[in-house]
Protein backbone atom coordinates (compact mmCIF):
# COMPACT_ATOMS: atom_id res chain seq x y z
CA UNK A 1 0.00 0.00 0.00
CA UNK A 2 1.83 3.41 -0.90
CA UNK A 3 2.15 5.54 1.80
CA UNK A 4 0.52 9.16 0.86
CA UNK A 5 1.55 12.07 2.27
CA UNK A 6 2.59 16.18 2.04
CA UNK A 7 6.20 16.40 0.53
CA UNK A 8 7.98 19.62 -0.87
CA UNK A 9 9.67 20.60 -4.09
CA UNK A 10 12.61 21.38 -3.18
CA UNK A 11 13.94 22.15 -6.69
CA UNK A 12 11.23 24.40 -7.94
CA UNK A 13 12.39 28.00 -8.31
CA UNK A 14 11.67 30.12 -5.02
CA UNK A 15 9.51 33.59 -5.81
CA UNK A 16 8.12 35.96 -3.52
CA UNK A 17 5.12 36.01 -5.60
CA UNK A 18 2.34 32.63 -5.68
CA UNK A 19 -0.68 32.14 -7.85
CA UNK A 20 -3.11 30.66 -4.75
CA UNK A 21 -6.45 29.84 -5.20
CA UNK A 22 -8.84 31.93 -2.69
CA UNK A 23 -12.29 32.14 -1.28
CA UNK A 24 -12.86 28.47 -2.30
CA UNK A 25 -14.81 28.15 0.86
CA UNK A 26 -16.37 25.06 3.20
CA UNK A 27 -16.40 22.19 0.12
CA UNK A 28 -18.24 19.36 1.65
CA UNK A 29 -17.67 15.81 0.56
CA UNK A 30 -19.16 12.88 1.88
CA UNK A 31 -17.91 9.15 2.28
CA UNK A 32 -19.30 7.96 -1.49
CA UNK A 33 -17.88 11.08 -3.32
CA UNK A 34 -14.46 11.75 -4.92
CA UNK A 35 -12.13 15.05 -4.35
CA UNK A 36 -13.52 18.08 -6.23
CA UNK A 37 -11.54 20.15 -8.14
CA UNK A 38 -11.83 23.97 -6.35
CA UNK A 39 -11.40 26.51 -9.61
CA UNK A 40 -13.32 29.26 -10.70
CA UNK A 41 -14.56 27.49 -13.47
CA UNK A 42 -15.57 24.45 -10.90
CA UNK A 43 -16.91 27.01 -8.13
CA UNK A 44 -18.18 30.51 -8.65
CA UNK A 45 -16.88 30.59 -5.12
CA UNK A 46 -13.50 30.31 -5.90
CA UNK A 47 -10.96 33.38 -7.21
CA UNK A 48 -7.18 33.28 -8.15
CA UNK A 49 -4.97 35.72 -6.34
CA UNK A 50 -1.86 36.11 -8.69
CA UNK A 51 0.68 38.20 -6.25
CA UNK A 52 0.13 36.10 -3.35
CA UNK A 53 3.04 35.25 -0.72
CA UNK A 54 1.64 32.65 0.67
CA UNK A 55 -0.94 29.84 -0.32
CA UNK A 56 -3.59 29.02 2.65
CA UNK A 57 -5.62 25.90 3.47
CA UNK A 58 -7.59 23.99 6.03
CA UNK A 59 -8.77 20.34 5.95
CA UNK A 60 -11.29 18.67 8.23
CA UNK A 61 -12.15 14.95 8.63
CA UNK A 62 -15.16 14.26 10.58
CA UNK A 63 -15.39 10.82 11.88
CA UNK A 64 -18.74 9.26 13.71
CA UNK A 65 -18.83 5.37 14.07
CA UNK A 66 -16.93 2.60 13.42
CA UNK A 67 -17.44 3.23 10.09
CA UNK A 68 -15.76 5.31 7.00
CA UNK A 69 -15.52 9.13 7.73
CA UNK A 70 -19.02 10.83 7.55
CA UNK A 71 -17.43 13.53 5.65
CA UNK A 72 -14.52 15.75 4.51
CA UNK A 73 -14.50 19.67 4.55
CA UNK A 74 -11.74 21.91 3.31
CA UNK A 75 -11.34 25.36 2.11
CA UNK A 76 -8.14 27.91 0.35
CA UNK A 77 -7.35 30.78 0.90
CA UNK A 78 -6.69 33.13 4.10
CA UNK A 79 -9.11 33.37 6.68
CA UNK A 80 -9.38 35.57 9.85
CA UNK A 81 -8.39 32.58 12.50
CA UNK A 82 -6.33 32.74 15.45
CA UNK A 83 -4.39 29.69 14.53
CA UNK A 84 -3.65 30.59 10.91
CA UNK A 85 -2.22 33.70 12.54
CA UNK A 86 -0.36 32.22 14.99
CA UNK A 87 1.06 30.08 12.34
CA UNK A 88 1.51 32.43 10.07
CA UNK A 89 3.69 34.42 12.50
CA UNK A 90 5.82 31.62 12.81
CA UNK A 91 6.41 30.67 9.45
CA UNK A 92 7.59 34.34 8.92
CA UNK A 93 9.67 34.51 12.04
CA UNK A 94 11.50 31.03 11.10
CA UNK A 95 11.45 31.62 7.44
CA UNK A 96 9.32 28.09 6.62
CA UNK A 97 8.57 27.10 3.15
CA UNK A 98 5.24 25.64 4.46
CA UNK A 99 3.83 25.30 8.14
CA UNK A 100 1.07 22.24 8.95
CA UNK A 101 -0.77 22.43 12.35
CA UNK A 102 -2.71 19.23 12.86
CA UNK A 103 -5.64 18.99 15.39
CA UNK A 104 -6.57 15.72 16.63
CA UNK A 105 -9.72 15.72 18.66
CA UNK A 106 -11.74 13.04 20.86
CA UNK A 107 -13.88 14.91 22.76
CA UNK A 108 -15.20 12.21 24.67
CA UNK A 109 -14.04 8.23 24.80
CA UNK A 110 -18.55 7.78 25.50
CA UNK A 111 -18.83 8.94 21.76
CA UNK A 112 -17.01 7.45 18.36
CA UNK A 113 -16.51 10.92 17.01
CA UNK A 114 -13.03 11.69 15.91
CA UNK A 115 -12.30 15.46 14.37
CA UNK A 116 -8.81 15.62 12.70
CA UNK A 117 -8.30 19.48 11.48
CA UNK A 118 -5.03 20.54 9.65
CA UNK A 119 -4.20 24.15 8.98
CA UNK A 120 -1.77 24.55 6.25
CA UNK A 121 0.43 27.83 5.15
CA UNK A 122 2.92 27.47 2.17
CA UNK A 123 5.27 29.34 -0.10
CA UNK A 124 6.81 26.92 -1.75
CA UNK A 125 4.93 26.97 -5.59
CA UNK A 126 1.92 27.85 -7.32
CA UNK A 127 -1.30 26.21 -5.58
CA UNK A 128 1.24 24.47 -2.91
CA UNK A 129 -2.12 24.16 -0.43
CA UNK A 130 -4.25 22.65 -2.74
CA UNK A 131 -1.95 20.00 -3.70
CA UNK A 132 -1.67 19.26 0.05
CA UNK A 133 -4.71 19.10 0.66
CA UNK A 134 -5.45 16.72 -1.98
CA UNK A 135 -3.00 14.71 -0.29
CA UNK A 136 -4.41 15.01 2.98
CA UNK A 137 -7.87 13.93 0.96
CA UNK A 138 -6.50 11.26 -0.70
CA UNK A 139 -4.80 9.68 2.56
CA UNK A 140 -8.40 10.13 4.83
CA UNK A 141 -10.22 8.72 2.03
CA UNK A 142 -9.48 5.48 2.59
CA UNK A 143 -9.37 5.26 6.60
CA UNK A 144 -12.20 4.47 8.92
CA UNK A 145 -12.33 5.65 11.91
CA UNK A 146 -9.09 5.17 14.33
CA UNK A 147 -11.12 5.62 17.95
CA UNK A 148 -10.96 1.98 18.53
CA UNK A 149 -7.34 2.14 18.67
CA UNK A 150 -7.79 4.22 21.44
CA UNK A 151 -9.77 1.59 23.83
CA UNK A 152 -6.76 1.34 26.00
CA UNK A 153 -7.44 4.73 27.77
CA UNK A 154 -10.76 4.35 28.44
CA UNK A 155 -13.51 1.83 30.25
CA UNK A 156 -17.46 2.29 31.70
CA UNK A 157 -17.08 4.17 34.64
CA UNK A 158 -18.99 1.92 36.45
CA UNK A 159 -16.47 -0.88 36.23
CA UNK A 160 -13.75 1.61 38.30
CA UNK A 161 -13.35 0.48 41.58
CA UNK A 162 -9.92 1.17 41.82
CA UNK A 163 -7.00 3.75 39.68
CA UNK A 164 -3.96 3.71 39.46
CA UNK A 165 -1.89 6.40 37.77
CA UNK A 166 1.55 7.76 37.28
CA UNK A 167 2.35 10.89 39.58
CA UNK A 168 5.08 13.21 38.05
CA UNK A 169 6.35 14.87 40.72
CA UNK A 170 6.77 11.57 42.86
CA UNK A 171 7.75 9.91 39.62
CA UNK A 172 5.88 7.02 40.93
CA UNK A 173 2.21 4.63 39.78
CA UNK A 174 0.06 5.76 42.80
CA UNK A 175 -3.52 4.81 43.88
CA UNK A 176 -5.93 7.16 42.81
CA UNK A 177 -7.70 8.13 46.24
CA UNK A 178 -10.32 10.08 44.53
CA UNK A 179 -13.91 8.73 45.62
CA UNK A 180 -16.15 10.00 42.37
CA UNK A 181 -14.96 10.36 38.59
CA UNK A 182 -11.22 9.47 39.20
CA UNK A 183 -9.70 9.45 35.96
CA UNK A 184 -5.50 10.14 35.21
CA UNK A 185 -3.98 12.49 33.33
CA UNK A 186 -1.73 14.32 31.09
CA UNK A 187 -1.46 18.08 30.38
CA UNK A 188 0.93 19.46 28.61
CA UNK A 189 0.78 23.32 28.37
CA UNK A 190 1.84 26.23 30.48
CA UNK A 191 0.89 24.20 33.36
CA UNK A 192 1.88 20.81 33.53
CA UNK A 193 -0.03 18.40 34.92
CA UNK A 194 0.66 14.09 34.96
CA UNK A 195 -1.21 12.15 37.87
CA UNK A 196 -4.36 11.67 39.55
CA UNK A 197 -7.41 13.40 38.46
CA UNK A 198 -10.94 14.03 38.68
CA UNK A 199 -13.32 14.09 35.69
CA UNK A 200 -16.97 12.31 33.95
CA UNK A 201 -15.89 13.36 30.91
CA UNK A 202 -12.64 11.31 29.41
CA UNK A 203 -11.11 12.76 26.26
CA UNK A 204 -7.61 13.76 24.16
CA UNK A 205 -6.64 16.54 22.53
CA UNK A 206 -3.31 16.55 20.50
CA UNK A 207 -1.58 19.27 18.44
CA UNK A 208 1.06 19.66 16.96
CA UNK A 209 3.29 21.42 13.70
CA UNK A 210 4.69 19.87 11.34
CA UNK A 211 7.84 22.45 9.95
CA UNK A 212 9.41 22.04 6.62
CA UNK A 213 12.45 23.89 5.72
CA UNK A 214 16.05 23.03 5.27
CA UNK A 215 15.75 21.08 8.07
CA UNK A 216 11.85 18.83 8.73
CA UNK A 217 10.98 18.69 12.20
CA UNK A 218 7.78 17.90 14.08
CA UNK A 219 6.90 19.45 17.16
CA UNK A 220 4.23 19.25 20.02
CA UNK A 221 2.01 21.96 20.93
CA UNK A 222 -0.33 20.67 22.81
CA UNK A 223 -1.28 17.83 24.74
CA UNK A 224 -4.34 16.44 26.90
CA UNK A 225 -5.42 13.09 27.83
CA UNK A 226 -7.77 12.33 30.50
CA UNK A 227 -8.46 8.40 30.96
CA UNK A 228 -9.36 5.70 33.03
CA UNK A 229 -7.43 2.69 32.84
CA UNK A 230 -4.59 2.11 35.36
CA UNK A 231 -1.18 4.10 34.25
CA UNK A 232 -3.22 5.05 31.45
CA UNK A 233 -0.85 8.33 31.84
CA UNK A 234 2.54 7.01 32.29
CA UNK A 235 5.27 7.28 30.20
CA UNK A 236 5.24 4.06 27.45
CA UNK A 237 1.47 5.25 27.30
CA UNK A 238 2.11 8.39 26.42
CA UNK A 239 4.76 7.42 23.61
CA UNK A 240 2.42 4.75 22.24
CA UNK A 241 -0.42 7.39 22.18
CA UNK A 242 1.81 9.65 20.14
CA UNK A 243 3.22 6.61 17.60
CA UNK A 244 -0.88 5.95 17.38
CA UNK A 245 -1.56 9.53 16.12
CA UNK A 246 1.51 10.38 14.11
CA UNK A 247 1.23 7.24 12.39
CA UNK A 248 -2.80 7.81 11.71
CA UNK A 249 -2.12 11.54 10.49
CA UNK A 250 0.29 11.57 8.04
CA UNK A 251 1.40 8.03 7.89
CA UNK A 252 4.79 7.81 7.83
CA UNK A 253 8.36 6.62 9.64
CA UNK A 254 8.40 8.25 13.07
CA UNK A 255 11.85 8.20 14.69
CA UNK A 256 11.85 9.73 18.75
CA UNK A 257 15.09 11.41 19.60
CA UNK A 258 16.61 11.89 23.41
CA UNK A 259 14.53 15.34 23.30
CA UNK A 260 11.71 13.37 22.52
CA UNK A 261 11.03 15.76 19.92
CA UNK A 262 10.02 13.93 16.50
CA UNK A 263 11.18 13.99 12.88
CA UNK A 264 10.18 11.92 9.80
CA UNK A 265 11.16 10.69 6.11
CA UNK A 266 9.18 12.35 3.53
CA UNK A 267 7.83 9.63 1.04
CA UNK A 268 9.93 10.61 -1.67
CA UNK A 269 8.63 8.23 -4.01
CA UNK A 270 5.61 9.92 -4.56
CA UNK A 271 7.11 12.95 -5.79
CA UNK A 272 9.26 11.07 -8.16
CA UNK A 273 5.68 9.56 -9.43
CA UNK A 274 4.80 13.38 -9.94
CA UNK A 275 7.77 14.09 -12.01
CA UNK A 276 7.16 11.20 -13.97
CA UNK A 277 3.55 11.96 -14.88
CA UNK A 278 4.16 15.67 -15.49
CA UNK A 279 7.21 14.47 -18.36
CA UNK A 280 5.02 12.49 -19.34
CA UNK A 281 2.04 14.81 -19.81
CA UNK A 282 4.60 17.12 -21.82
CA UNK A 283 5.78 14.20 -23.55
CA UNK A 284 1.83 14.00 -24.93
CA UNK A 285 1.75 17.36 -26.24
CA UNK A 286 4.54 17.26 -27.83
CA UNK A 287 3.47 14.07 -29.66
Amino acid sequence: MKNIFLFLTFILPYTNQLTCLIDCLNFKVNKTQQFQNMTPSYSNKCKYDHRAKRCYGRIMIYYNGNDWFEFILYSLGPQEHIIEKEIEELTIKNDLKSLIYFLFLIESFDTDVVIITAFIICQTNDNCALNYIEDLFNLYHKKSNPIDEFNLLYRDSEMVSKLTCYDYESQQIKECLINQYPTCIIHDTNIYQQGCYSDLNMKLEYGFLIKLSNKNSLEKIHELIICNTNNCNDNSMRKLIENIIYNYTFETIITINNANKIKYNLVFFIYLIRIVKFFFMIFKMIF
